[in-house]
């Protein structure tokens, strides 16, 4: 039972001589540091959901995001004076709206249930009123979550919207106007920029396939067997406004009731929190997407990605999609279909078809292969490796309303593993860590860790196919589309992931189950360390024996089917989901 509850880490905290308990984000070294060194600082402890709360979860939110959505629309609509479907304002705006409302349903839930339980009677939060959670755009939505203010100040404000009985300390941090702008500069290169001129030769009528996720040369080949010709979009970074607070003064929600519930929240904090792209910048960026030159009534539009931050382009995409032009999705990571969370992304939902790497439990689903191993497959070299690699997750993880799994506790979870694997063993271990997070101070930190336990690093610049090339074995710590990749061409792969039988979609239930059976995923440290222990001299007698395969084989048929020098199959199958299109329309 907790009587101090800190939203925010600052001396006047950390000078509290009795038990406080934190809620929020702390940099990798302040939660290392604090932990290790402090005694009455005690940090919130997600709990772990199981699947049915999960999906409980995502289906509240969904419901909250409908709601808001279909008000959002008529207000954006009036504000920036033109008239999109509902639809069009998902694909502009759902992804960082689904993100948003996921990240601000878990704090608003979890401050709930710690004041109930708790008989709080003093917060130290962050109360900068010139501190507001506004972003540029959805890319930009994806480091706020990371920065520790602006997660003080979200959670500060369900404090005050909540309200209560209780002392306050009002701490103001960092005297901004408004969120850090971060920029995302956008490059192209020479060759892009070169083949750029060739899109004076397209037609208004050329499908349009762009960030496609495969490689540049597997992408030019649709091109050319769809439109005869290759093209070449050159980026435009986008310059964004300072916040216009007389604009913002113009949304206003329509409550129905006065309550204290979590969309009455969303109501009152979304006119200061709403991204820049859909309110200062949507005049530019709409007309950004009129300037890209491509094609003006295209037979069918397919992408990879653009679909989650490319701004212009979805302005693009919610125009066409308006006048029935038919939009395609090739699959290009994991999770797709396997994580609970994945029946709700926008681009499943919302588009006309998607070419999956094994999933076919819809008509609209075309399961093809794997496509991020295409180019991998060609580089592979089978011999003289001797190395244990362990793929690293991001330091900034997808958000999720349930979020139990964080890069903390992963982090705790290499160390387990790494102590308790054999010395000879260890010397073989190297670290591949993500690519630097832009906005990360946490790399020399975790440098300076890793060194200290003597841990090996490989370094920024080897690549990951020359990873796999050294490695006897590979450890992935989250669900990664390498361990899928991997998988999927039959090299010795482990996933280290504590959530795996609570995460995934219960069709797939069974097929997890025989991965985990077969020691080919573990939820614990310890049991995997003993398993590599046990196997390391001899990979071949666990990797090889039949159950092991098997399992493999069951999973990979089900979701993540081999790449077989079949590219021609992907091809037909792009042909397929346009035939599918004009059978159902």
């Amino acid at each position: 039972m907790f009587k101090n509850l800190a939203l925010i880490i600052d001396k006047e905290v950390l000078d509290v001589k009795e038990k406080i308990i934190f809620y929020g984000n702390l940099s990798i070294e302040n939660h290392y540091k604090l932990k290790k060194g402090s005694n009455n600082i005690f940090f919130f402890e997600s709990e772990k959901y199981n699947y049915e709360d999960r999906l409980k979860k995502l289906l509240d939110c969904e419901e909250s995001i409908e709601i808001i959505l279909e008000e959002l629309s008529h207000i954006l609509n009036r504000i920036n004076k033109v008239n999109f479907s509902k639809k069009s304002w998902k694909i502009i705006l759902g992804k960082w709206l689904t993100d948003f409302i996921w990240y601000a349903f878990k704090s608003f839930e979890e401050i709930q249930n710690l004041l109930k339980k708790n008989e709080i009677k003093k917060i130290y939060k962050n109360q900068n009123r010139n501190y507001v959670l506004l972003t540029n755009d959805t890319a930009h939505l994806y480091s706020a979550f990371h920065d520790a203010e602006w997660s003080s100040k979200l959670n500060s404000q369900i404090i005050n919207f909540l309200s209560g009985n209780y002392k306050s300390s009002d701490i103001e941090q960092n005297k901004v106007q408004y969120y850090k702008n971060y920029s995302f500069k956008k490059k192209n290169n020479l060759l892009i920029n070169l083949l750029s001129y060739l899109n004076f030769f397209t037609n208004e009528n050329d499908a349009l396939i762009y960030q496609s996720s495969l490689s540049f040369f597997d992408q030019k080949k649709i091109e050319l067997y769809h439109n005869k010709k290759i093209t070449s979009w050159i980026n435009k970074n986008i310059q964004y406004q300072n916040i216009n607070l007389n604009l913002r003064k113009e949304i206003i929600f329509q409550k129905t009731t006065e309550d204290l519930s979590f969309l009455n929240f969303l109501r009152k904090i979304l006119p200061l929190s709403l991204p820049k792209h859909v309110l200062e910048n949507f005049y530019e960026i709409n007309q950004l997407s009129e300037k890209m030159k491509f094609p003006k009534n295209p037979k069918f539009i397919l992408t990879g990605n653009a679909f989650n931050e490319d701004e212009i382009f979805k302005f693009y995409l919610a125009k066409k999609i308006s006048f029935g032009i038919p939009y395609f999705v090739i699959q290009h990571g994991s999770v797709y279909y396997t994580d609970i969370a994945s029946r709700f992304r926008h681009e499943v939902t919302l588009s006309d078809g998607v070419i999956t790497w094994g999933a076919d439990y819809e008509k609209k689903l075309f399961p093809t292969f794997n496509t991020n191993s295409i180019l991998i497959k060609k580089k592979l070299i089978y011999k003289n490796k001797k190395n244990l690699s362990v793929i690293c997750n991001p330091l900034f993880s997808n958000v999720r309303p349930y979020m139990y799994e964080n890069f903390k506790k992963i982090f705790e979870n290499n160390y387990i593993f790494f102590n308790n694997v054999k010395k000879e063993v260890v010397k073989n271990i190297f670290f591949k860590r993500f690519p630097k997070e832009q906005f990360s101070n946490d790399e020399i930190f975790l440098d300076k860790l890793y060194n200290e336990k003597k841990i090996n690093i490989y370094s920024e610049q080897e690549t990951y196919v020359s990873v796999l090339n050294k490695s006897k074995l590979l450890i992935y710590t989250y669900e990664s589309s390498g361990f899928y990749e991997t998988l999927s061409l039959n090299i010795p792969t482990i996933m280290l992931n504590y959530e795996a039988s609570v995460n995934f979609e219960k069709r797939y239930e069974n097929i997890i189950k025989d991965l985990i059976k077969s020691k080919v995923i573990f939820e614990c440290p310890i049991k995997l360390a003993e398993h590599v222990n046990n196997y390391w001299n001899n990979l071949d007698e666990w990797w090889l024996n039949p159950e092991t395969q098997e399992s493999i084989n069951n999973f990979n048929n089900s979701v993540n089917l081999p790449y077989r020098d079949n590219f021609d199959f992907l091809l037909k199958n792009i042909d397929n989901l346009y035939l599918n299109y004009e059978k159902k329309y």
